[in-house]
């Protein structure tokens, strides 16, 4: 199975919620993509820990290599094209 990877600075546990503020534009599309109708995706991506990367003050971007399917349960998009 594929899907789009959301790397986080957090591990996301199976049947916890993990809330997001989504408002880099690269997850934005990926929000878009994963909520559209009939999207391949069914609502769903990968979140994997990150451990480098500029988001963690290290260059190049690199993940864990096991991480955790998320299913969207509920999603706010604003007006702004952020994500809650």
């Amino acid at each position: 199975m594929r899907l789009p990877l959301f790397p986080l600075h957090v591990v996301a546990f199976p049947h916890l919620p993990l809330p997001l503020h989504v408002f880099e534009p690269r997850y934005r599309a990926l929000m878009r993509d994963v909520m559209a109708d009939g999207s391949p995706y069914g609502g769903r991506f990968a979140v994997s820990m990150i451990t480098g990367g500029p988001e963690v003050g290290e260059s190049p971007a690199s993940v864990r290599p096991i991480g955790t399917m998320v299913d969207v349960r509920t999603a706010d998009r604003f007006d702004d094209g952020r994500w809650g």
